[in-house]
């Protein structure tokens, strides 16, 4: 081997090594303005989300800024400089390491967002778009289901619990992704009037988003509306904020195989709910002696 050449090697070696060594460099919970921010999420955590507004601050933002008031964070949106303390400032994880808790944005609610998080990029991973190529499912975040509309194919049936149903077409494996729950925005005070008349129907879409707003899938939405209510369920229901918003996304609880109808928990107050949903050892439920509904059968292909 010639000299020009060692040293040729020995300096790709070192840049492969000081490459490595920034990747593996993230932004976790311990860093400057994660801790109060964490804190405020852990306070609120039995409380529905707050809705977010973008603040017009011109300088640091100071007790009187509105995020700070709302108890949300500054985003990308907000007037004030990038160093705010309020400011969230995404994740520098490491490969796929965002669908982890060690992920801030993952620990608060949030999916990743290409225009604030390092190592979340979107694109077709040749490197086409002026981003590292990406090298298989270990380059990829897999914390953007949502604002990439990457969900499980939804079939719609008859089921053995009530009225319609709905079926995945492929197995999936737990915490997946499979797809939003979508509607019409409207406010509280509008869903307590339409939830007047569904409750007369036995049959309600209304899903609440926020402290502001409630989804109603009653007209708008796609087959995961039709998503019916187990006490056992094999699925779940999770509102996440996606670049500003709040949204809805539905996740397998568990291994689900293909065929298998989806079912999460409305959380019905226990005088409300219809019988078939509620718990075997609830006023009112089912005799124990009679076959479950709690679950209903594959969907026959």
């Amino acid at each position: 081997m010639s000299t020009s050449q060692g040293h040729e090697l020995r300096v790709r070696s070192r840049f492969i090594r000081r490459r490595g060594r920034v990747r593996r460099l993230k932004y976790t919970w311990k860093s400057a303005g994660y801790h109060f921010i964490r804190k405020r999420i852990t306070e609120r955590k039995d409380q529905p989300c707050r809705q977010y507004n973008p603040c017009g601050c011109q300088s640091s933002c100071g007790k009187q800024c509105p995020c700070l008031v709302n108890g949300t964070c500054c985003e990308k949106y907000c007037g004030c400089p990038k160093m705010c303390k309020n400011r969230f400032r995404g994740c520098h994880c490491a490969k796929s390491q965002c669908r982890s808790r060690q992920c801030p944005c993952f620990a608060a609610d949030r999916e990743c967002d290409p225009d604030v998080c390092r190592n979340c990029w979107v694109g077709c991973g040749d490197g086409s778009l002026g981003v590292p190529s990406q090298r298989g499912d270990n380059y990829e975040c897999r914390n953007m289901k949502l604002l990439l509309k990457q969900q499980q194919r939804v079939l719609l049936g008859r089921s053995d619990v009530s009225g319609w149903g709905a079926f995945l077409k492929n197995t999936v494996s737990k915490h997946e992704y499979l797809g939003e729950y979508t509607g019409e925005l409207i406010s509280h005070k509008e869903a307590d009037k339409r939830g007047k008349i569904y409750d007369r129907e036995n049959s309600s879409f209304l899903f609440n988003l926020n402290n502001e707003f409630v989804l109603d899938a009653f007209r708008m939405g796609d087959k995961l509306k039709f998503a019916n209510h187990s006490p056992d369920p094999n699925c779940y229901a999770k509102v996440i904020m996606v670049a500003g918003d709040h949204r809805v996304g539905i996740f397998a609880k568990e291994r689900i195989g293909s065929g298998e109808e989806i079912f999460y928990d409305y959380r019905y107050e226990p005088d409300r709910a219809p019988v078939w949903a509620r718990k075997p050892d609830a006023p009112g439920a089912k005799d124990p002696g009679q076959p479950s509904s709690g679950r209903a059968k594959k969907l026959a292909h």
